[in-house]
C-alpha cells in the first residue's frame, strides 16, 4: 500500500484523494439537505447527500475513464455532467406535487439540483466553487421569505403559492 492508493476490498485501486471528494460531497449534499430535513420536506437530508454522493462519483468514474481509455478512444466528461442533469431533471419532476390549485416541491426539485451540482463539481475537484454553492443555495433556502407575493396564474387558474 502506497501513499496515493490503496485496494478497497481488493477490487481496484483508489486514491484519498477520490475517498476525500465523495466525503466532501456527503458533507455537502447534507448541509443542503439539512435546511430541508428541519422544514419537514420530503426530500431531505438522506435524498441530498445521495444525490451528491452520485454526482461525485460519476464525475470521478468520468475522469477515471479518462485517464485509463486508450488515448486513441476520444472521451468527453461533459457527456457524464449532461447525464447527471438529465437524470435530476426526471428526479426533480417527481419531487414537484399539485394538490388541487397549488403547486409544492418547486424548491426541493432546485435544491436536489443544486446538490447534483455540488457533487460534480466536489468529483471534478472545484472544492471551493462546491463550497460557496452550498453556502449560497443553504443561505437562500434558510433566509430568503417562501413566497414574497401571492403567484396566481390568471389563464390557467393555478395558484403557485406555498402551503404555510
Amino acid at each position: 500500500m502506497n501513499a496515493e492508493h490503496f485496494a478497497l476490498f481488493g477490487i481496484q485501486q483508489c486514491s484519498w484523494d477520490e475517498i476525500a471528494k465523495l466525503l466532501a460531497a456527503c458533507f455537502l449534499g447534507g448541509v443542503l439537505g439539512l435546511e430541508r430535513e428541519l422544514t419537514k420536506h420530503p426530500a431531505g437530508l438522506r435524498t441530498h447527500i445521495l444525490v451528491s454522493l452520485g454526482s461525485a462519483a460519476v464525475m470521478l468514474m468520468a475522469f477515471h475513464l479518462m485517464r485509463t481509455l486508450d488515448v486513441t478512444v476520444k472521451f468527453d466528461p461533459g457527456r457524464a455532467i449532461q447525464g447527471v442533469i438529465t437524470g435530476m431533471g426526471f428526479i426533480g419532476a417527481g419531487a414537484i406535487m399539485k394538490e388541487g390549485a397549488s403547486i409544492h416541491g418547486i424548491t426541493t426539485a432546485a435544491s436536489l439540483w443544486v446538490a447534483a451540482t455540488v457533487g460534480m463539481m466536489v468529483g471534478s475537484g472545484a472544492y471551493g466553487l462546491a463550497v460557496f454553492c452550498t453556502l449560497l443555495a443553504t443561505v437562500t433556502m434558510v433566509f430568503s421569505p417562501r413566497t414574497i407575493i401571492k403567484h396566481h396564474d390568471e389563464s390557467s387558474g393555478v395558484n403557485t403559492q406555498p402551503k404555510p
